[in-house]
């Protein structure tokens, strides 16, 4: 019998992707040869993948999904949008609860946020809430309405209700630090809010304005971190997704894929160079914590190869950046911030904020966007927000002084 065909994918936050090159051939040859598991190393990292239980690990015990491309879906995929929906509805029940509202509706709830009674545990997580501004103010034009100025930082503390497989978490959680960041948004549509105000005489992106504040973002992201102690920050390409997507709708030299990449690297090496003076700043040291999506092709490959050449180009050593390739940044964050509870439980007062930050490329209209409806299922912004009731209550308030004028 001839060796069956072997494309393997493997899911990552809840889309199937190909496995890499290197774990195709190991996986399909052992396939082949009807092995019940194999072992393997790629990328520098160990794997081990269960084909009766479709199971890949890593070395640290991390579970995906794998299956054969042409394989029929999993059962259990079918339940996947219901479990989003009836976490979404139990975060919004358990928000709406912290605020004072137990029989309504989050739409009413809005409308009489003016009069929300917020527990106090609520009360002393809105205390810590804190605003960093930018020193230099408006130097360009931008909505006045906006609820974040553009490289401004919004630190709130935040404990998921679930985890990144959106099932609630059983032990006791340990917060950590949110730090929203209005990064600019140059190419969400072909009406990129922050296009007009980046553009020069021609219509085309000036491509060094828009790096420099870029950078100005990034350096005072890492500065709020460093201000609230942080020791561990965890990274995501801020700037780099949504609110690049659709560049070329508005300038249609970045439709040519090297131009694309070009200024993907570029933004990357401005984020690498404004983290370099904060791993020996403020009196403490600092690690980065990089999640990158686990793409071999578009727009996340682009990105995880601009970000790890840049944070190696900049001569970070691997004990000051730590790369995680396809996991979940909200999960990551948690679990440092589990690992610090627990080194200092005899210290650590209750209530205490992990010195763990995740940062976050914030709607500057609205935090969480509209974390409460079913679209962006990939966002960081709304699957925090969906994820907990604690972020998701504070933010609704916070969202409230923008959208009544309070």
């Amino acid at each position: 019998m001839g060796a069956r065909e072997c494309t393997w994918q493997v899911k990552v936050r809840q889309r199937w992707v190909p496995v890499g090159p290197e774990d195709e051939a190991f996986i399909g040859s052992a396939f082949a040869s009807s092995q019940p598991t194999v072992s393997y190393i790629s990328r520098g990292k160990q794997y081990t993948v269960d084909f009766a239980r479709r199971i890949q690990t890593d070395a640290f015990g991390k579970e995906r999904p794998i299956r054969l491309a042409g394989e029929s879906a999993d059962p259990l995929e079918e339940l996947t949008e219901a479990t989003r929906l009836a976490v979404r509805e139990e975060t919004v029940k358990r928000a709406l609860a912290r605020l004072g509202f137990t029989s309504c509706s989050l739409q009413v709830a809005v409308e009489q946020l003016r009069i929300a009674n917020p527990d106090a545990a609520l009360l002393a997580d809105l205390t810590c809430v804190i605003l960093f501004t930018d020193p230099r103010g408006l130097l360009r034009a931008e909505d006045p309405k906006a609820l974040l100025h553009r490289c401004e930082v919004l630190a709130c503390p935040c404990a998921m209700d679930f985890g990144e497989d959106w099932w609630p978490i059983e032990n006791k959680t340990a917060s950590f630090w949110v730090h929203h960041v209005a990064a600019i948004n140059v190419g969400e549509s072909g009406r990129a809010p922050d296009y007009i105000a980046y553009c020069d005489f021609k219509g085309n992106l000036d491509e060094e304005a828009y790096l420099v504040d870029m950078r100005r973002t990034f350096s005072n992201l890492f500065e709020a971190q460093a201000c609230l102690g942080v020791r561990d920050s965890v990274l995501v390409p801020i700037g780099m997704g949504a609110f690049l997507r659709h560049l070329s709708r508005n300038d249609p030299r970045y439709a040519v894929r090297e131009c694309d990449d070009r200024l993907r690297r570029r933004i990357a090496t401005e984020l690498a160079q404004a983290a370099q003076p904060f791993i020996h700043g403020a009196g403490h040291t600092m690690r980065f914590h990089v999640c990158l999506g686990a793409e071999e092709d578009g727009e996340m490959a682009s990105n995880r190869n601009a970000l790890v050449d840049a944070f190696q180009a900049v001569g970070f050593l691997d004990s000051q950046v730590q790369v995680h390739v396809g996991q979940d940044a909200t999960a990551v964050a948690e679990n440092l911030a589990k690992q610090s509870r627990l080194s200092a439980i005899e210290t650590a007062k209750p209530g205490t904020v992990a010195p763990v930050s995740l940062a976050n490329a914030a709607n500057a209209w609205q935090l969480g966007n509209h974390w409460f409806a079913s679209g962006a299922q990939r966002a960081i912004d709304e699957n925090l927000h969906r994820r907990s009731s604690q972020l998701s209550a504070v933010s609704l308030l916070l969202n409230r002084t923008i959208e009544t004028g309070t």
